[in-house]
């Protein structure tokens, strides 16, 4: 089960992953088929990722089903910290989103819950700051999801009155 997450994590997205151990399945369904339980929590961004991740593995590997459990940010947390706390993984998801804020005081009060992917991804290919927010000693417990979105509006009737035009703000770096 964990090559399997590491594999999907490696190849998708995440910023942490923790496995419940478990390969309970119902009594209709074979024993080759193998079930990835994931928490995220917005319809909109990280769960249309995980649906979109679906139908890529179902190609893939038709014998994986991937479970996508939406729910509240804040509940994921309370279950985690509530989980972990009692050094039990049962209950708990193969792969949950978080944000990168939250990765570091998961991976230091629970050492040892959750998967090490480290050289399941080029970690070169991330922004470093994404890359160490999901780091702990060395080990890469999460592979990075996005990178934000950031916007830099212009009141370009100051800029006039300051002598510049909006062309004179393309291609420049903090120094100029």
């Amino acid at each position: 089960m964990k090559k399997i997450l590491a594999l999907f994590i490696a190849c998708m997205l995440l910023l942490t992953a923790c496995s419940s151990g478990s390969s309970e399945k119902s009594s209709s369904e074979s024993k080759d088929v193998k079930e990835i339980t994931v928490w995220a929590w917005d319809p909109n961004f990280n769960i249309k990722a995980m649906e979109i991740a679906k139908d890529v593995y179902k190609d893939v590997d038709s014998k994986l089903k991937i479970k996508v459990v939406e729910m509240a940010q804040d509940d994921i947390v309370q279950k985690l910290n509530t989980t972990l706390s009692s050094g039990s993984t049962k209950g708990l998801p193969n792969i949950v989103l978080i944000e990168d804020y939250r990765s570091q005081g998961f991976l230091k009060s629970y050492p040892d819950m959750f998967y090490d992917l480290t050289g399941t991804y080029k970690t070169d290919d991330f922004a470093s700051y994404k890359v160490a927010a999901n780091t702990l000693s060395g080990k890469n417990y999460g592979v990075p999801f996005d990178s934000g979105v950031t916007g830099l509006y212009v009141r370009t009737d100051y800029l006039q009155k300051a002598g510049y035009s909006v062309n004179d703000l393309q291609n420049i770096d903090w120094d100029k």
